[in-house]
């Protein structure tokens, strides 16, 4: 009879667990607008061609790290850049590649 118990509550926190944890295609959209895009590469030179490229097709993006201040993202949304938040903790990888995006965006758009 416990057994059984054990069992049912084991099953039902597995449930609600599953329910709370996002979906990979919730995961897949946050990770294609912060991974470095197909064809470019971990450098800042690679990061200026692609800002170029979407400043060009008018939709320019920069990179947040951290906890960027509300003035900021809102002058940023002012010009038409899209915000992306990238969170406290990164890893290294990408690094180069949005600073290099990040600082053509900045002296195009005079931030």
């Amino acid at each position: 009879m416990l057994n059984h118990h054990l069992r049912s509550s084991l099953l039902i926190l597995l449930a609600t667990a599953s329910l709370q944890i996002p979906a990979a295609s919730d995961l897949s959209s946050l990770e294609e607008k912060t991974s470095i895009p197909f064809g470019y590469f971990d450098t800042s030179t690679s990061g200026a061609e692609k800002a170029a490229k979407d400043i060009a097709a008018g939709q320019p993006r920069f990179a947040l790290m951290g906890m960027p201040s509300t003035v900021f993202v809102k002058k940023l949304e002012s010009v038409g850049i899209q915000p992306i938040f990238f969170g406290c903790v990164i890893e290294e990888k990408g690094l180069q590649f949005w600073e290099g995006y990040n600082m053509l965006i900045e002296k195009t758009f005079s931030l």
